[in-house]
């Protein structure tokens, strides 16, 4: 998949699930395993949390994925 002439995005965990049909823990779990793209953090202080996720790193992701499963 060529991402350099896409427009990517931050998506939030919801779109996370939603794209890949994998739980909120699971993604969580894969990406600790560097299994899963990781979020980025975009908080401005410690006190807050807002983790958003590459559209495109997802969509690669999957990409790879669904083809190492018609490989198999």
């Amino acid at each position: 998949m060529d991402t350099s002439k896409q427009f990517d995005r931050f998506i939030n965990i919801k779109e996370v699930m939603l794209i890949t049909g994998i739980s909120k823990s699971q993604i969580y779990a894969l990406a600790k395993l560097d299994r899963f793209p990781k979020p980025y953090d975009l908080s401005e202080s410690a006190s807050s949390r807002c983790s958003r996720w590459s559209f495109l790193e997802v969509h690669e992701w999957l990409a790879t994925k669904m083809t190492r499963e018609k490989a198999a």
